[in-house]
C-alpha cells in the first residue's frame, strides 16, 4: 500500500473529500516524525513503536570497488517494532 492508496482508503472509509483525507494523512505522518525527533519514541497502541537510534561513525568494507574501507558518518535511524495485537491480527 502506498501513501496514495492510504489516502483513497481514508477517503472511502471516512466519506471525506480527497483533499481532506490527504491533509489528515499528512498531519498524522508529520506528528509521528515530530514525536520521534522530540522524544526518540512514538508508541501507537495496537500498531507498534517507532524508535530513533543513533549510529556512531564507523569504517566499513568497500564492497563495491573492494579498495579498502569507506567512512560512514554518525547518523540516526528509525526502527519499527510491531505490537503483539497487530501480529495476532496478521496471523
Amino acid at each position: 500500500m502506498t501513501k496514495k492508496d492510504l489516502i483513497e482508503e481514508v477517503k472511502k472509509v471516512g466519506e471525506v473529500p480527497h483533499k481532506e483525507a490527504e491533509k489528515f494523512i499528512d498531519i498524522v505522518l508529520d506528528c509521528i516524525k515530530l514525536g520521534i525527533k522530540k522524544s526518540d519514541k512514538v508508541k501507537l497502541a495496537g500498531f507498534g513503536t517507532f524508535t530513533k537510534k543513533h549510529k556512531k561513525a564507523r569504517e566499513r568494507p568497500d564492497t563495491l570497488y573492494k579498495t579498502g574501507t569507506i567512512h560512514v558518518p554518525e547518523h540516526n535511524v528509525v526502527k519499527f517494532k510491531v505490537s503483539k495485537e497487530f501480529l495476532e491480527f496478521l496471523n
